[in-house]
Parts: structure tokens; sequence; C-alpha cells
């Protein structure tokens, strides 16, 4: 068995983004996974995504939405 753990945070410091409505200012978010590959052909995964902050309705911040986290289980398996 082979194991990789994915880590990231990423956080929007200033301004808004191109694509407006997808988050703002002070807009954080991490990811934390673990995936372990069996002989190369067979791979079990699993991912959290956080989404950190609370809810902001000013046009510099526009984060509409807080509850947004995600948990995904994935199984892959190649012959």
């Amino acid at each position: 068995w082979d194991l990789s753990v994915p880590i990231s945070y990423s956080q929007q410091v200033k301004g808004r983004t191109l694509l407006g409505g997808v988050g703002g200012e002070g807009d954080k978010r991490m990811s934390l996974g673990a995936t372990f590959t069996y002989r190369g052909n067979l791979s079990l995964g699993v991912t959290y995504l956080g989404f950190l902050g609370s809810a902001n309705l000013t046009l510099k911040e526009n984060r509409l939405l807080t509850d947004r986290d995600q948990l995904s289980i994935v199984a892959k398996y190649s012959f």
C-alpha cells in the first residue's frame, strides 16, 4: 500500500474575484485528504474540503454562502 496525503490552504488576501460571487476578500478554504494505492491498480481515497469564515454581504467581501463543507470518497480500479 502507498499513501499520499494532499493538504492545501488558500486565502484571498485583497479584492474580489474576476468571476464575482465566488468569494471575496478574506475567503479562506482548506483541504485535507488521504489516498491509498495498492499495486498501482486499486486506489481508495477520502478528501475533506472546508470553507472557513462567515457570511458577509458587503460588495468587497461578497461571501454569500458559509456552510459548504464537503466530504468525498473515491474508489478506482484499473485493469
